[in-house]
């Protein structure tokens, strides 16, 4: 863990998880921390992204929507234009 740098995080995943590794059933498919998440997000075209609690945002039916606090990461963004 100490090789870990938050700004190279997907390096530090693809060496832990072997994401290179030659057969597929050895390797983790992906895990994000809540900055690479949101880098993610953004990439795709979101805007204003923020980490969110757990049930905590503007979008109605959270309680169905937020179903497994302790494995997941909560992010809030909304559309922007390009994508409407």
């Amino acid at each position: 863990m100490r090789h870990y740098n938050p700004a190279k995080a997907d390096e530090f995943v693809k060496a832990v998880f072997e994401i290179d590794h030659a057969n597929e059933k050895d390797r983790h498919h992906w895990m994000y921390s809540g900055e690479t998440l949101i880098d993610l997000v953004q990439t795709a075209g979101f805007v204003s992204v923020t980490r969110k609690a757990f049930q905590n945002g503007k979008c109605p039916d959270l309680d169905k929507l937020d179903n497994r606090p302790e494995h997941s990461i909560f992010l809030e963004g909304e559309k922007s234009a390009s994508l409407l």
